[in-house]
């Protein structure tokens, strides 16, 4: 009858066993990751306290930095500083281009030397730390000294320069620990910037101008010479006045005239352009003759400048960047000289062009006089001279007007830049951000716990799972426990109140422990011939007792008889479990001081359910668990009852459990996730193996952190005082 019963409750749970061997087969899930995350919980949190804690005093050691800004407007369309339409054509510029080489220029050194200079003594000392002293950096100066270029480079890390999208705006920030200097560098760096720009544009007009003055002045000496050569004809030939006569000669000779007039125009335009940019620098140049390219490559050029002189202050002359950066602006050099002096060849081809063009007319303007002359040389050669002087005159007065316009439109051009907000004291500081610093500390304190843990997991060799126990042991996971007590207060003779753990399977049949814990008896029914089973562990409080005392409980609730046996005989825990006396037991037993222990029942309502507590042994009485008396003994409940759950001593503290797993027909490891060593567990099972032991499989707790260090604490005071001969001796085997 009590096999018909086993049989019928094996095929009932056949299927929940065969669910739960199946979660064993699954991957690592989000479920996993937020639990060993929760595991972790306090040094995650350690972390991001840490980190706060970090970011609160970084907030505190730093100061508030305040910043200034000042808007500019850079407008490309009066960049044309000389008003002279017949200059060579150039293609257009991108205003981005434009922006950007004004950017460069707003972060120039002679910009910094300029606002350096013009730092009052205060808010020099400030903005630098240190007192200027009586002496300014000069414009023109050769090389900096280390303290010089340490200024400008502190300088220039703290102003930030960016076009506005989309406009012809420029936004210039200045940033310092103190708002007024802030306000007043940035105003500053305005300043020196419109000074700078306004003197390269004068200087390069002067250059032009003192050139055309002169050209005028020959000009003016020639309209003497021919008004005084147009008197003495006149005179000399009583010449009142010629009529015009309407012929092809002479209309020719009006119209070669005139085009010659307006060749030598052109001509003395293009030497006065061709003279400018031969004496002119490259910037004066792009100043004079707006170039595409010209102004990309000053614009690296300045970069690159900024760059090495940025490092030549933290490095030595064979820095290799500072080797590398010195080769770019060799380079750069190269190209800017190779482009102006495109430049100049485009002029010189122009002005050769005009040249030729008037040596042409000119040819031809003789031999039309020749002709002219033969017609009536009077009035050819008052004709000539007539031209000659109405043609010198407009083109003196024509270089004259060219003079006056290219003056005005120097000075305005060179007002390109308006100023559209200066820089204001600001009043609130512009960081650090608390609220940003203090969130980001704590997420990165977070992640790093997070990341931490993990690695920690990585990287030693705890149990982490059922797949990895299957995989490095080779042996299934029969069940995954969690928490299969749970603490009843129960009341005392004396008035007292008692915290005694109770079988989950009878406080709550219906929680998930003690699903799990059916799991493992489906194991054990399914099984067929283990009559014996041992549930040891590797270390004390790993859960063997709790697993057993709900094992016996669910095969008893099954009909079967069971008989549960606490073969720990110096620390006897399975009567405290169920509340009844300890002895005597098992241990008087073997010892010869008692008859045969006689099962006693732990629970009145489950007459099937039998137990032999460990009793109070005497020291020597540990080692008769290996005697002859104990197999027979155990052969004997074999026959009387269906199973035999046999308590086990922790297999790490003391081998006399290695026999007992020899002597049983089963045995069921418990081992606890993320504290159970796999090394330890290998060594276990080869252990078993080795003495033809029958390995039914593994049985994976899980603990509170609470648990586990009242386990470790246990399993300390175990090791050294409860079992430390035989630990000893386990340890010398």
């Amino acid at each position: 009858m009590r096999d018909q019963e086993l049989q019928s409750i094996s095929i009932i749970d056949r299927q929940s066993h065969t669910i739960q061997a199946g979660r064993s087969d699954e991957g690592v899930t989000l479920g996993d990751i937020l639990q060993r995350l929760l595991f972790h919980r306090w040094f995650i949190a350690a972390c991001a306290v840490a980190c706060i804690a970090l970011s609160l005093l970084y907030l505190k050691l730093r100061p508030s930095v305040y910043e200034a800004s000042a808007v500019l407007r850079i407008d490309s369309g009066r960049a044309e500083a000389l008003a002279i339409s017949d200059r060579p054509a150039t293609a257009p510029t991108e205003p981005g281009e434009t922006l950007h080489t004004e950017i460069v220029l707003l972060k120039s050194d002679d910009v910094a030397i300029r606002t350096l200079n013009s730092l009052s003594e205060d808010e020099f000392t400030k903005f630098i730390g240190l007192r200027r002293g009586p002496n300014l950096i000069p414009l023109d100066v050769q090389k900096l000294s280390d303290q010089q270029q340490s200024w400008m480079t502190k300088l220039e890390k703290a102003i930030t320069v960016k076009q506005i999208d989309g406009t012809q705006l420029i936004n210039l920030t200045v940033r310092s620990y103190d708002p007024n200097v802030a306000a007043a560098i940035g105003n500053a760096v305005v300043r020196a910037y419109t000074v700078q720009t306004f003197e390269n544009r004068a200087h390069s007009v002067a250059q032009l101008r003192t050139w055309l003055s002169s050209q005028m002045d020959d000009l003016k000496k020639h309209v003497e010479v021919a008004q005084a050569k147009l008197t003495d004809f006149e005179e000399a030939n009583e010449v009142v006045d010629t009529p015009g006569a309407s012929n092809s000669i002479l209309d020719r000779l009006h119209f070669l005239s005139e085009r010659l007039s307006t060749a030598q125009s052109d001509t003395i335009v293009k030497e006065a352009q061709l003279r400018a940019a031969r004496g002119g620098s490259p910037s004066e140049l792009t100043t004079l003759f707006p170039n595409p390219k010209l102004n990309t490559l000053q614009a690296a050029q300045g970069t690159l400048a900024a760059q090495y002189t940025q490092l030549s202050s933290k490095f030595g002359p064979k820095y290799p960047p500072l080797v590398d950066l010195a080769k770019q602006m060799h380079h750069m050099d190269v190209d800017i000289s190779q482009e102006s002096q495109s430049v100049l060849e485009r002029l010189n081809a122009d002005y050769a062009g005009a040249k030729r063009v008037q040596g042409m007319l000119q040819s031809e303007y003789d031999k039309q006089v020749e002709l002219a002359f033969k017609l009536t040389r009077n009035q050819a050669t008052y004709s000539v001279l007539q031209r000659d002087l109405a043609a010198s005159r407009e083109l003196y007065d024509a270089l004259r007007r060219k003079l006056q316009q290219a003056t005005v439109d120097a000075e305005v051009g060179g007002l390109n830049t308006m100023l559209v907000q200066g820089a204001r004291v600001p009043m609130e500081p512009a960081g650090p951000k608390k609220i940003f610093i203090v969130l980001g500390s704590l997420l990165v304190g977070l992640f790093a716990g997070g990341v931490a843990a993990f690695i920690s997991d990585g990287a030693s060799d705890r149990v982490r799972g059922a797949q990895q126990i299957e995989r490095e042991l080779g042996l299934p996971v029969l069940a995954h426990v969690s928490n299969v007590f749970k603490e009843l207060e129960i009341s005392q003779q004396d008035g007292g109140v008692a915290t005694r753990r109770v079988p989950m399977v009878l406080t709550a049949p219906s929680s998930k422990a003690a699903g799990e814990i059916r799991a493992l008896r489906n194991s054990v029914v399914l099984a067929g011939q283990a009559r014996t089973v041992l549930v040891t562990s590797g270390s004390p409080e790993e859960g063997a007792l709790p697993v057993s005392v709900n094992l016996a409980v669910l095969l008893a609730h099954s009909g079967a008889r069971v008989l549960l046996v606490d073969t720990d005989l110096h620390k006897p825990r399975a009567q405290d479990e169920f509340g009844v006396p300890n002895g005597p037991g098992l241990g008087e037993y073997l010892a010869g001081q008692s008859p045969a222990p006689e099962p006693i029942r732990p629970v009145a309502h489950l007459e099937n359910l039998f137990m032999v507590t460990g009793g109070h042994a005497p020291p020597n009485s540990f080692e008769l668990l290996s005697s002859p008396t104990m197999r027979i003994l155990l052969m004997s409940w074999k026959k009387e009852f269906d199973y035999v759950i046999l308590i086990g001593t922790p297999l790490l503290v003391t081998n006399i459990g290695v026999l007992l797993a020899s002597w049983a027909d089963a045995t069921v490891l418990l081992t606890q996730n993320g504290q159970s060593r796999l090394r330890e567990l290998k060594k276990i099972r080869d252990m078993l193996l080795h003495n033809r032991a029958r390995i039914q499989g593994v049985v994976l707790s899980e603990a509170s952190r609470k648990s586990v260090s009242r386990r470790k604490a246990s399993q300390r005071k175990e090791t050294r005082h409860v079992y430390p001969e035989l630990h000893k001796k386990a340890e010398g085997e």
